[in-house]
């Protein structure tokens, strides 16, 4: 199974293949427009970002920890949607995605465990993240292309940060690599098949007339921004402890400027 993939289009390209299915040319010119927009789980700043949380224990467990929490809150989000379909292979198909996430959780949960001892924090307050699935359910409208489309964008990004995961963990921590590495790999397996069956669904409702094309295209709009985010919140976590370890320095001030240029580089390049 090969999980380095460079674009969105390779890689949901390669999940249709894994179920010896071909996308329509409509289906890869809309997933190469939202390569061309710079879809930012696959960018190098990415995985930058991820050799830097695997290098700090402390991050690197609260991270682990809140994907456990996350892949449970998602589980829970796809039961109440389904709950809300007639019986359909899609409906089975959500279930299962369901059980796959709850497996995922406790799989992130093992893993954080694994490296807590070599990192000095407590337990985490990730109920946020929860509750961010519970305002879904309670809102959601029964839109299921828009649900489906959101579905196809988040399994994406996971793959992305995951497969960042384990780049940067096989060269930064070898010790707990072979444990971690097999996990996060049966992990991406479970999102390129998540992937697959969920971009078949939206190439299948567009091959029938439906222009799902809007809402797949805001739904990796939506997943970009979070990402964004995401990503300017650890750089500046880091850009914080640097300026804190800089302000003891004869070169503080040229420390601190220094940190600021990194910031300034960072949101140019989103």
């Amino acid at each position: 199974m090969d999980f380095h993939v460079g674009t969105i289009g390779d890689l949901i390209n390669s999940t249709a293949c894994d179920r010896g299915a071909r996308l329509s040319g409509e289906f890869l010119d809309a997933l190469s427009a939202i390569d061309a927009s710079g879809f930012s789980p696959a960018h190098p700043i990415r995985s930058a970002i991820a050799v830097a949380v695997v290098g700090d224990p402390e991050l690197f467990v609260r991270s682990f920890r809140r994907h456990g929490v996350a892949e449970l809150a998602t589980s829970q989000t796809l039961d109440a949607v389904a709950a809300t379909l007639k019986p359909t292979e899609l409906k089975v198909a959500i279930l299962a995605h369901a059980e796959d996430e709850r497996r995922h959780s406790r799989m992130f949960a093992a893993l954080a465990n694994r490296a807590a001892p070599f990192a000095a924090c407590g337990d985490d307050d990730n109920e946020w993240v929860l509750d961010i699935d519970r305002r879904f359910v309670e809102t959601y409208n029964g839109d299921v292309i828009e649900f489906v489309s959101d579905l196809v964008a988040g399994e994406v990004r996971s793959f992305f940060y995951l497969q960042s995961y384990v780049e940067a963990i096989e060269s930064a921590r070898p010790a707990y690599a072979a444990k971690a590495d097999t996990v996060l790999r049966q992990i991406i397996e479970d999102e390129r098949r998540h992937i697959g069956y969920t971009a078949g669904y939206l190439d299948e409702w567009l091959r029938g007339g439906l222009d799902i094309r809007p809402s797949m295209a805001a739904s990796f709009r939506n997943f970009d921004v979070v990402t964004w985010a995401d990503v300017a919140a650890t750089a500046r976590h880091f850009m914080d402890r640097f300026e804190h370890r800089a302000s003891g320095s004869t070169n503080a001030a040229w420390c601190s400027d220094s940190s600021r240029i990194a910031a300034v580089a960072i949101a140019k390049e989103g």
